[in-house]
């Protein structure tokens, strides 16, 4: 896919700057974009002073990226420009080309959806500087907060060969969690070249899950860093109730239905039996997520239709961009 590059300027302003993570080792933030709001300007500035350099990949934004950062001087950042939505996994991928070539040695992946709170870097710098085996970290995660509400996220671990828990972010480092989203994960690009890129042809559901599952299939470790804070939005959660028991569906659209069950089948067949207390897990949460969609979510009959045309095509290893489209 042809990509255009330029160069867009970002205000610096405050003097607070936090230690690097050693006096080789920095840092560049890659942002993946697709018709954002002035959030992710927002979520830029917070930044800046804090790590070493930004690039945006747009897949496709109208109007033009630049509209929503402005026009501001001072630290340079890079963008790279898509006709069309190329998925998660190429612009993070992009993101790792990148961020090798300016000689970081991390790369801080965010997408528009999510917002650091104060002190995110700094948090997941010290734990990378302070962990007792540093080198075996192949991601560390800020804890997630879901944006415009105190619901904090829980993490899958291994409890038993087959056995899995969902723990809180209740002591200042877990890195014994299985998996984490990709936004605001600091990701070790030295791990990264070992491990080897994000799965392009998934384009977007899993891709994060399977990076993770890879990774400690090489011998690595995904940490979170609990006092880092990450607000994100998952889907169009709404509250609802039944039964006296509270529901919260993400209204996820039909396309990304069709990745979810697609992406699924490849997943189980490549770590349902090195990872079974994931394998457990998926069974469960992926059943409860669709009866709950069936339960309280609209356009049910299309998602419906989204899931089992995944579900064949995930059989028959259709990958790479959907036919229903980009979500």
């Amino acid at each position: 896919m042809p990509r255009q590059r330029s160069s867009v300027h970002l205000a610096v302003f405050g003097d607070e700057r936090v230690v690097p993570l050693s006096t080789t080792q920095t840092i560049g933030v890659v942002f993946s974009c697709l018709n954002p709001g002035p959030g992710l300007r927002d979520a830029a500035e917070s930044l800046l002073g804090r790590v070493d350099g930004f690039l945006f990949v747009d897949n496709g934004s109208e109007p033009a990226l630049e509209s929503v950062l402005g026009s501001l001087e001072g630290a340079s950042a890079a963008i790279v420009r898509h006709t069309s939505n190329t998925g998660v996994a190429a612009a993070l991928n992009e993101g790792v080309e990148w961020a090798t070539s300016e000689g970081f040695t991390h790369m801080l992946a965010l997408d528009q959806d999510s917002r650091p709170a104060n002190g995110m870097v700094s948090e997941l710098i010290r734990v990378y500087r302070t962990h007792h085996s540093a080198e075996s970290l192949a991601i560390v995660a800020p804890a997630v907060r879901a944006a415009g509400d105190d619901i904090r996220a829980r993490y899958l671990r291994r409890f038993g060969p087959a056995i899995f828990e969902r723990v809180p972010c209740n002591r200042e480092v877990r890195d014994d969690v299985t998996s984490v989203i990709t936004s605001g994960s600091l990701v070790n690009l030295s791990a990264h070249e070992r491990i080897g890129p994000f799965r392009e042809d998934f384009f977007v559901d899993y891709v994060d899950t399977e990076y993770c599952l890879r990774a400690q299939a090489h011998g690595y470790r995904i940490a979170v860093a609990c006092k880092a804070v990450l607000y994100h939005r998952l889907g169009k959660r709404q509250h609802n109730t039944l039964a006296g028991l509270a529901f919260y569906p993400t209204f996820h659209s039909p396309e990304r239905w069709y990745y979810i069950a697609r992406n699924r089948i490849p997943m189980i067949r490549m770590y349902g039996w090195k990872f079974p207390h994931w394998f457990n897990y998926e069974v469960m949460a992926s059943t409860y997520g669709f009866l709950r969609m069936l339960a309280f979510e609209d356009r049910r009959r299309e998602k419906l239709m989204a899931v089992m045309k995944g579900t064949v095509d995930g059989l028959l290893g259709r990958l790479g961009p959907g036919p229903l489209g980009a979500p």
